[in-house]
């Protein structure tokens, strides 16, 4: 069923994916199913690259939007990846397998939260004549007089 460039297997012309999903299911997910379950038997080794989308249309009996579909559920699901201008490519196993940690929230009492000194350092900081006020939204109405005469 898959054409592949390089050392590997290809099936005889015309020949359609194996079916491992009911009759009903789309064609895209058949050959997405016949990919994978080659990928997962070792027919492709992590790093293979896969057939061309063109090269596997004219294999089998896919359309193009078919074997492209099919390639994308691959990606989503972490079997194969898109390299631009290079074509698909088997992900290695410890990739796919990878779950990110689950963290568990930990419950913790009510903490009483004292504004008071934040408020305070906010203030300060305001009144300070050596900070610039960047995050100022409004012209301050009253200049120095040494800001006043350095614009004339």
């Amino acid at each position: 069923m898959i054409a592949q460039q390089g050392p590997t297997q290809k099936l005889p012309s015309g020949a359609a994916p194996e079916r491992t999903e009911p009759q009903t299911a789309f064609r895209y997910r058949q050959l997405a199913a016949e990919i994978e379950r080659r990928i997962l038997d070792g027919t492709y080794a992590p790093g293979e690259r896969l057939p061309s989308v063109r090269g596997l249309h004219r294999q089998t009996t896919l359309s193009i939007s078919t074997v492209y579909q099919a390639y994308m559920e691959l990606a989503a699901t972490g079997f194969v990846e898109a390299r631009p201008k290079s074509g698909y490519f088997v992900l290695p196993v410890s990739l796919r397998d990878f779950k990110p940690p689950v963290f568990r929230k930990r419950s913790s009492a009510p903490q009483r939260v004292d504004l008071a000194p934040v408020v305070n350092s906010v203030v300060a900081a305001m009144s300070d004549p050596r900070l610039v006020p960047l995050g100022n939204t409004a012209a301050d109405a009253v200049q120095p007089a040494e800001v006043r005469a350095a614009r004339k």
